[in-house]
């Protein structure tokens, strides 16, 4: 049974035919698109399947993407429409279409900088949040990774929050209960220093004595807590 009938009254109709043809791209009806596609070769135009690559791209329809590329491996957008639809897939967590996407074409990472980092920090979007450090490592830096910690506690992103920790926990300190963020401190260069050298079970060497006094387990934790 044809899934679109009306279709078929509208053969020299383009502009109907496109509506159908766009309809299945966010439908996620990959056999429907095809037959529309084959059928009508009017559509048979770049910036059709552009519109139509991008409509895919907006609704997470990985299928459509993926027969995108089949017939045209080097379809390319321009800049602008590439960071709408990047940034909206990071944003809804679209994490298997960003990895097909840039597993297909190279694309312009420097749109995927520390504001968009910021964002998915607030929105505690973490799987997000960790695939654009992979994707652009130059934002895998300690300061923002401490903007993002701070935005991260300020809106009670509690995931973001502490993975950020777990990568650093030398740097920070946080209590979560009950999925909410009761406290959480970025420590100074200073309580940095203090800590390393406790969780590092680091000696300490008297300045008159030659002796070494390494700080005990119980202490170290008093210490930590006290900071």
């Amino acid at each position: 049974m044809n899934e679109y009938p009306c279709i078929e009254h509208y053969e020299n109709d383009l502009i109907r035919v496109l509506q159908q043809f766009f309809k299945s791209c966010i439908k996620i009806n990959i056999n429907a698109t095809k037959s529309i596609y084959d059928k009508y070769p009017q559509i048979n135009s770049l910036k059709y399947i552009q519109m139509g690559f991008m409509i895919s791209f907006m609704h997470n329809n990985i299928e459509m993407i993926d027969w995108t590329f089949s017939i045209y491996p080097n379809i390319h957008l321009p800049e602008k429409k590439e960071l709408l639809i990047m940034t909206n897939a990071f944003k809804n967590e679209y994490i298997d279409l960003i990895r097909l996407f840039i597993s297909k074409q190279n694309i312009n990472t420097h749109y995927l900088d520390h504001l968009l980092f910021s964002e998915l920090c607030i929105t505690n979007k973490v799987e997000s949040a960790k695939l654009l450090l992979e994707i652009n490592p130059n934002l895998n830096l300690l300061s923002n990774l401490t903007d993002g910690f701070m935005l991260a506690c300020e809106f009670n992103s509690c995931k973001i929050a502490e993975w950020i920790y777990e990568t650093n926990p030398n740097c920070y300190k946080l209590v979560i209960k009950d999925n909410k963020i009761m406290y959480w401190k970025i420590f100074s260069e200073k309580e940095k220093m203090i800590i390393k050298t406790v969780m590092d079970g680091t000696t300490i060497k008297s300045k008159n004595l030659y002796f070494f006094w390494k700080i005990p387990t119980d202490v170290s934790n008093m210490i930590i807590d006290f900071i």
